[in-house]
């Protein structure tokens, strides 16, 4: 009498996807910059499977890149003089890449934030040390590659 009771009614529910801790990914964006901290995002939203995250992750490249030209304009923009007269004389682009990343951080945080949350009441997240140490050497190879390609091009 009660079996309809017993039976799941979302039959196309899947299970809860452990992801990376939003700690680790704010550490790795604060101390790495946005490039590791996009590849460490992009790596939560394979876990679930999600490909429509592609276009935020291009969008964050696409203002990564922007940045980094706005470095290597004369005058500089006005944001990267009032990052440079606060920070000292040659900080602007590392003080703009870490205000940056803090940002990418919420916004990339915004998206996965019911999935955080439910992995919090289960309580298993998978060790994020890996993951975090190989997005930031492919990200400081990324950077490098980035800067020499900008330096190349805009070499006075």
């Amino acid at each position: 009498m009660t079996e309809h009771l017993l039976r799941p009614s979302l039959a196309n529910n899947r299970a809860a996807v452990a992801l990376y801790s939003p700690q680790s990914s704010f550490l790795l964006g604060f101390f790495m910059g946005p490039l590791p901290l996009i590849l460490y995002s992009a790596l939560n939203s394979i876990r679930l499977q999600r490909p429509r995250d592609t276009l935020a992750y291009a969008i964050a490249l696409a203002a990564f890149l922007a940045l980094v030209y706005a470095s290597f304009l004369e005058p500089r923009p006005a944001a990267l003089a009032w990052i440079n007269d606060q920070l000292g004389e040659g900080n602007s682009m590392r003080g703009a890449t870490r205000i940056l990343a803090v940002v990418l951080w919420g916004c990339f945080y915004l998206m996965h934030r019911k999935e955080h949350r439910s992995v919090d009441l289960l309580g298993t997240r998978p060790s994020p040390w890996i993951a975090a140490i190989g997005c930031a050497v492919a990200g400081m190879i990324l950077m490098y590659g980035i800067s020499f390609v900008f330096l190349s091009i805009y070499q006075p």
